[in-house]
């Protein structure tokens, strides 16, 4: 029998503000350090600002490594936790879907910004001595979003939040060597994820995906390739791995239920898949993160 997991907390965005979008220093959230250090969930997105005494950021199963003075940024609802660090110093700019989803072009750009995607390898931006612009449109924001709100200042702060993400993933994207949004593969790709996250439970086969979307499978393999350095048989197996990871984690379903809620028609089958990309069992993976007892 497996002893129960102690549910993952979500947070939610500050309801009390009529402004969609809050800088905090890192200071004082480490207030409430016995939170942060833990597992949780945010329903809004992240921009964390580390300035210095942070050495790694756990999101989803994968420790980010982190240098002082760089950016990291985080989808909504994504599992993470903070270091348990003596005496960060950074910030952290948080702000809703609502907010900035005000009409289709952002909520198409926001979607499909390698900054926040689970596609992509999740790094920070390191920023080191080349930092004036990041700062200066941080300061604006920051002194725009404390005023006494007004109707102009949801456009004021939302634009300077636009061109802080976009100045970033231009960087991030020459770093990477990774096309831009305007790349003719990002739509293929975007489509691809689209359609993954809503088949992996069924269907597991690249041809599938290929077929979906009307196109060759040689023509999603190179536009997977050409984006994000992996083929489509590997972002198939590392969402399945995710999923399982989040399942035997944060759920208390049995081994046996996890391998039929991912579309495993046995369950051996699913050990094998997970033992072959973790290296371990389900079983000793869930030991490993603060289960106990036997499935």
């Amino acid at each position: 029998m497996v002893m129960m997991l102690q549910d993952i907390k979500t947070y939610n965005f500050n309801s009390g503000r009529k402004l969609g979008l809050e800088i905090i220093p890192m200071e004082k959230l480490y207030k409430r350090r016995d939170l942060l250090t833990r597992p949780h969930r945010a329903a809004f997105y992240h921009i964390l600002w580390f300035f210095k005494g942070i050495r790694s950021h756990d999101v989803d199963f994968q420790k980010v490594e982190v240098q002082d003075n760089s950016l990291l940024f985080l989808d909504k609802d994504i599992v993470h936790c903070y270091e348990d660090a003596a005496e960060p110093q950074g910030l952290c700019i948080l702000f809703t879907e609502e907010f900035f989803f005000q009409d289709a072009h952002d909520k198409r750009w926001l979607m499909r910004s390698a900054l926040f995607s689970n596609l992509v390898q999740k790094e920070v931006l390191i920023l080191k001595n080349d930092d004036s612009f990041y700062r200066d449109i941080v300061n604006l924001i920051d002194t725009e979003s404390r005023k006494s709100y007004c109707v102009s200042q949801e456009g004021i702060v939302l634009n300077l939040l636009k061109a802080l993400l976009l100045h970033a993933e231009r960087a991030m994207n020459a770093l990477a060597k990774r096309a831009s949004q305007n790349d003719a593969h990002w739509e293929t790709v975007y489509e691809f994820s689209e359609l993954l996250e809503e088949h992996f439970r069924s269907n597991k086969q690249v041809n599938a995906y290929a077929a979906m979307l009307n196109i060759s499978r040689k023509s999603l393999i190179k536009a997977c390739g050409g984006i994000l350095g992996s083929s489509p048989k590997q972002i198939i197996d590392n969402r399945i791995m995710l999923e399982a990871k989040r399942l035997l984690t944060h759920s208390n379903h049995s081994i046996k239920e996890t391998s039929y809620i991912l579309g495993f028609d046995e369950p051996t089958n699913f050990v094998k898949f997970f033992r072959k990309f973790q290296g371990v069992t389900p079983r000793e993976f869930r030991i490993a993160h603060q289960w106990s007892g036997e499935d």
